[in-house]
């Protein structure tokens, strides 16, 4: 009896011991059962990040066209679903974006209730997908303004070969559009990008005693601005 009592008061103790960790277990098989860690989490089936949403925010009012944002993360691309239905069989839109850790969709169904997430991609793998948001269209969206040249003003004599172009930051504009010529049509190119993340860019080789026209227009989610008013910029050799 006295051994009995013993066995049974080192069963318990041990019990009580390996519970918290049988309880973690548990968890942790209903977390991966449930598709990972969330949104900004480390995925179960590709260890790679999770990407965590931003922009538009749950069960928002948008435009019917958009720039979706996410959290940067380190992997090799995204895929951003769009779908009518909160299960996704019903898409819109399956996209890979690449790096870009944003995408720009338009002509979204008006009066619409709609559904999005991303998830990170390598060659060989991919996360979970990020807790799903949903959004609703309820407007027509518009282009960005056009941007206001701001650097160098406008008529700027003897600048140096390499030039500091400037503008204004556009609200809603994701990229810039810049042209530069040598004509006054702005026919003969002396650098025409697309696809400018900021509102500036550093032209360089320019050559001297050359008039320099240029112009900016911005890229929004609806499509261009109209493009800026065109100003004009000299280069001239010192010497």
């Amino acid at each position: 009896m006295h051994s009995v009592h013993h066995i049974w008061f080192f069963k318990t103790a041990l019990f009580k011991k390996v519970l918290p960790t049988l309880q973690m277990a548990a968890f942790l098989v209903m977390a991966s059962g449930l598709g990972g860690c969330g949104d900004g989490g480390v995925s179960g089936d590709g260890g790679l990040t999770i990407p965590q949403l931003v922009e538009p925010l749950h069960d928002s009012d948008t435009p019917d066209a958009v720039l979706f944002s996410w959290e940067e993360a380190t992997t090799v691309r995204y895929h951003i679903q769009i779908a009518e239905d909160q299960h996704f069989s019903r898409l819109l839109i399956d996209e890979l974006t690449g790096y870009r850790s944003f995408f720009p969709a338009r002509d979204l169904p008006m009066d619409a209730h709609l559904f999005w997430r991303v998830r990170s991609e390598s060659d060989t793998k991919a996360s979970s997908w990020s807790t799903a948001r949903s959004f609703h269209v309820v407007s027509h969206a518009h282009p960005p303004a056009a941007p206001r040249l701001t650097v160098p003003d406008d008529g700027t004599l003897d600048l140096e070969r390499s030039v500091r172009l400037e503008w204004t930051p556009v609200p809603d504009a994701y990229s810039y559009h810049l042209v530069v010529t040598i004509d006054e049509d702005m026919y003969l190119f002396q650098a025409d990008l697309e696809n400018l993340p900021d509102p500036f860019f550093e032209l360089e080789g320019l050559i001297f005693t050359y008039p320099y026209w240029w112009k900016v227009r911005a890229l929004g989610p609806a499509g261009y601005s109209e493009w800026s008013p065109v100003w004009i910029f000299w280069v001239t050799d010192g010497d």
